[in-house]
């Protein structure tokens, strides 16, 4: 999708489990008529939790703290790619 990401990426022990839930709700997210996105459906996200065993308030807390920084982080890099032309 992004033609300036790389192939691999480094990820400390402590946010795997982070990382495993963003990309497992890569199909969720909600794009505008124009293409940009707008942000990951969030009523996906307990289902997705239940499925990694992410269980216990504080934890699932955290996890969609770290969730939104990375889906901030995605969103503004692609949609930053789209109006470049992809590039």
């Amino acid at each position: 999708m992004l033609d300036d990401a790389p192939d691999a990426i480094d990820v400390w022990p402590e946010n795997w489990a982070a990382v495993e839930l963003f990309d497992a709700l890569g199909s969720q997210w909600q794009v505008a008529p124009s293409g940009q996105l707008i942000g990951l459906r969030y009523e996906a996200l307990p289902v997705v939790m239940d499925l990694h065993a992410i269980h216990g308030t504080e934890r699932r807390r955290q996890m969609f703290d770290d969730m939104r920084t990375m889906e901030s982080a995605v969103r503004a890099m692609i949609n930053e790619q789209a109006k470049r032309g992809g590039r």
